[in-house]
């Protein structure tokens, strides 16, 4: 069992947002991955956002480094709430869950359907702008 660590975030506003998380040890070849932010965490509805995650693995030394990749456009950074006072950063709640591929998966079509597990989780903090078009 891995056990969730925190993980805070940072964005700002304006900009597309991208982080990259690097897995050592661990072969994530052909796992679904789902990142979400929402307003607090176990929100109901719909998420405000949804990370696009991109994976890859590589081996050194025969130990396996997957590496995911989270990001955001500019248009969602946008559209994210703003609360509190004016010029105040704005602090959301996201988490990242990973479905391994099962021993028995051969077609690379098919969703994962292994071990799935919520490694990170924390606070995902927007700055605000002041340069913006």
């Amino acid at each position: 069992m891995i056990l969730p660590a925190r993980l805070p975030l940072v964005g700002n506003r304006y900009t597309p947002f991208a982080y990259e998380i690097a897995f050592k040890g661990l072969n994530l070849a052909g796992a679904s991955i789902l990142s979400m932010i929402r307003l607090y965490p176990d929100a109901p509805g719909e998420p405000l956002a949804t990370f696009a995650a991109s994976l890859s693995v590589v081996a050194d030394n025969a130990v396996p480094t997957s590496t995911i990749t989270l990001s955001l456009t500019e248009a969602q950074m946008r559209a994210l709430p703003k609360a509190g006072e004016p010029g105040d950063p704005t602090e959301l709640a996201w988490d990242i869950t990973i479905t391994e591929r099962a021993a028995d998966q051969t077609d690379p079509q098919e969703p994962a359907r292994g071990r799935k597990f919520l490694p990170l989780f924390g606070p995902f903090t927007i700055n605000p702008g002041v340069t913006y078009a």
